[in-house]
């Protein structure tokens, strides 16, 4: 199994090595519907979202057809509301793939890339749009500062 991860995140924006994992979760779910919206490609025939056994589990599970094989994408999220135990809201938090494990790699290695590709600004503007339309007051005060304050994001990316 081939997992994403935020410590992968990190790895490809060095900017970004001393957030929390938990901080890095909107970035995760903004470039995870990204790539899913350009599947399928030349390499994956066909994505199937398989339906939630549990409604309220935050987490999704697909079936990819790369290369005749059938590779299982599990989407694990992660509730980033510090404030209220009675509310939830989740995001990405961590993407594996399994299966054959040549395929596997192969769906890895195309989503790793495409991360790759993006620019981190691009990801975090993204992020803060997605994350305004919550209740801001229920995240993390690193998260918030990162996102919607700036305070991170200037010397960030001076630091690049």
């Amino acid at each position: 199994m081939h997992t994403y991860a935020p410590k992968n995140l990190k790895e490809q924006f060095p900017q970004l090595k001393d957030l929390q994992d938990l901080t890095l979760s909107p970035i995760l779910e903004i470039v995870f519907n990204e790539w899913l919206k350009q599947m399928p490609d030349s390499a994956v025939s066909d994505i199937k979202e398989l339906p939630k056994q549990d409604y309220f589990s935050p987490n999704s599970y697909y079936h990819c057809v790369v290369d005749g094989k059938i590779i299982q994408m599990n989407v694990f999220g992660r509730d980033i509301d510090v404030c209220d135990e009675d509310e939830s809201w989740h995001m990405v938090s961590e993407v594996s793939f399994g299966g054959d494990e040549v395929a596997s790699k192969q769906l890895f290695e195309k989503f790793d890339d495409f991360i790759g590709r993006q620019r981190l600004e691009e990801l975090v503007s993204l992020s803060k749009r997605e994350l305004e339309k919550g209740k801001t007051y229920h995240l993390s005060s690193e998260m918030r500062d990162f996102y919607l304050c700036g305070a991170f994001t200037q010397a960030t990316f001076r630091s690049k």
